[in-house]
């Protein structure tokens, strides 16, 4: 009986901490002051390849008032899901929201456009399309 409460206390005491920690991965909101739209040419495109562990994919855009900007995408089968995909050279416009990463600005793609093309990574709130139940991401 004392090690049965006991064992109870322990799992509510980790259920608590397990709750706690939730907030520490939500993901970045994109509230309209933090959102940006940059244009530029690509110069370091993602190289999908077949099989291996998923990974997240990035891109460098050059653009004329920035420099180079590091822009994330999103997991590599998410990229190789969509109808087209991006080349060095593309020029682009892309949506989100800049971020420090190791350190560093990154721009966290909302979305990517080419000529009337659209490539959709993030909803309005900042979430990730790969992680959303398939009914809400439409």
């Amino acid at each position: 009986l004392i090690m049965g409460m006991g064992l109870s206390l322990l799992l509510m005491a980790l259920t608590q901490v397990g709750l706690g920690q939730e907030k520490a991965h939500e993901p970045y909101r994109l509230a309209s002051k933090n959102i940006e739209t940059i244009q530029g040419i690509v110069v370091n495109a993602p190289i999908l390849k077949r099989g291996g562990l998923p990974q997240m994919e990035y891109l460098t855009l050059k653009t004329t008032d920035r420099g180079n900007l590091d822009v994330m995408l999103g997991p590599s089968w998410f990229l190789a899901q969509q109808n087209w995909k991006i080349s060095a050279l593309d020029r682009l416009e892309i949506t989100g929201i800049r971020i420090k990463y190791h350190n560093r600005p990154i721009l966290m793609a909302q979305n990517v456009k080419r000529g009337k093309q659209l490539m959709q990574f993030r909803d309005k709130a900042g979430r990730p399309l790969w992680s959303l139940p398939w009914n809400e991401a439409q």
